[in-house]
């Protein structure tokens, strides 16, 4: 049976709409303080018209150029806080866009909010251009950006205020995602960027397609491990760090300096986060990755910053060949039967003796149940027992043993084959 829709089952209105605004700040507009205060003006009046019919939305704020820099996240999105960072925040970052490596960046800032797509959530960005472009930049590598966009349901906007549009990539970008290119004048910026405060219209995509677009989208935009020798320069830096042992080398998650799977040192399987810099064994960022709900296991999230990363080839082709291996070689577990007998049955011994569930004594003629683990004395009501059963998967409370029931007189052992 095919998966029900998950995108389409929200009710447009009520979904949050996260937006990332992308700003380009180059000389071109930031270099003349008057067109940055119009575009500052259409930026603030867009955001109160869409903040005043939809209170529940975020909004974001990156500037690109030759570079990327980070003005408000989604995290830290408040309106009045939104105004002063943009109108004392903004710095000029050279005289060309470098158009991917502001996409690529503000992917990175949605990452988190992506993880919750299938709850109620909506994605956007808008770039906003003077149209200084570089036009030397791969187009492989934004039409990849474009395509995973598209299929995952971010919808790219683009206002240039130009008037010498970029056709071939501006236009191409809003067309793959379903999004609005305008062309304006800076006299007319205002009410076309207004405009953009309407909600998109969400089309439906089933669980499966989802699940398997976000993982591709999130194995692009995470980050690697840094490896220890990307911080190890020199002989001395080697033997400074093989020698050093304190809280610098303990691991983030394990919080040891000795790896707890590999039982290894900390140099043995050390990485960094490229983030926040905290230290952490590889081994155990597999395992923390393997155990996360919200990312698929080649992937896993710094337990500091948050940061996606991804989790190392080797490391991650470990994961899966135990997981297909699990079983096969390993020895069956013992498994016992427990036995019914009388309370009476512990003779003197009985009045001291309590069910290990409940604490509560037992009366002379009820049947009770003994573990059937030779070397564990513990005793159940018949009924605790079965509670006990469904809670601890079957394991005697007291010697953690697999446990059966058996109505024989004495316990038996038996391996099951």
């Amino acid at each position: 049976m095919a998966s029900e829709p998950i995108l389409g089952t929200y009710d447009l209105e009520k979904k949050v709409e996260d937006t990332l605004i992308l700003l380009e700040a180059t000389l071109k507009n930031y270099g003349d303080p008057n067109r940055a205060v119009i575009i500052e003006d259409a930026i603030l009046q867009m955001i109160e018209a869409k903040v005043s019919a939809h209170p529940p939305d975020r909004y974001a704020l990156l500037t690109f150029g030759e570079t990327t820099e980070t003005v408000m996240k989604f995290e830290d999105w408040g309106q009045k806080e939104f105004k002063e960072r943009l109108y004392n925040n903004i710095n000029i970052l050279g005289a060309r866009a470098h158009l991917v490596d502001g996409i690529l960046a503000g992917f990175q800032e949605l990452a988190n909010s992506m993880m919750k797509l299938f709850e109620g959530k909506q994605f956007r960005m808008l770039i906003v251009t003077e149209g200084q472009i570089d036009h030397y930049e791969n187009q492989q590598d934004w039409r990849e950006l474009v395509d995973k966009c598209e299929k995952i349901g971010i919808f790219i906007d683009v206002v240039e205020i130009t008037p010498r549009p970029h056709k071939n990539i501006l236009r191409s970008i809003t067309a793959g995602t379903k999004g609005e290119h305008i062309i304006t004048k800076l006299e007319d910026v205002v009410p076309y960027m207004v405009s953009l405060a309407s909600r998109k219209k969400i089309t439906s995509m089933n669980q499966s397609e989802a699940d398997k677009n976000m993982t591709a989208f999130l194995e692009i935009i995470a980050q690697p491990l840094d490896r220890l020798d990307s911080r190890i320069k020199s002989p001395i830096d080697l033997l400074n760090f093989v020698t050093t042992e304190d809280e610098s080398t303990k691991c983030a998650i394990c919080h040891s300096n000795t790896c707890m799977i590999c039982k290894g040192p900390h140099y043995a399987c050390g990485a960094y986060c490229p983030n926040c810099g905290r230290f952490f064994h590889e081994h155990c960022f597999a395992a923390w990755a393997e155990n996360s709900k919200d990312t698929p296991p080649s992937i896993g999230k710094c337990p500091v910053c948050f940061a996606l990363l991804k989790v190392p080839g080797a490391m991650y082709r470990v994961k899966v060949l135990q997981g297909r291996l699990k079983g096969r070689f390993e020895p069956k577990e013992t498994k016992y039967r427990a036995t019914k007998i009388k309370a009476k049955e512990l003779g003197l011994n009985g009045a001291k003796i309590a069910c290990q569930w409940c604490r509560n004594a037992f009366d002379a003629e009820e049947d009770i149940m003994q573990c059937g683990n030779p070397n564990c004395f513990a005793y159940y009501h018949f009924d605790c027992f079965g509670d006990m059963i469904k809670q601890t998967k079957g394991r005697c409370r007291v010697c953690d043993t697999k446990q059966g029931r058996s109505y024989d007189a004495n316990p038996v052992l038996e391996k099951i084959a």
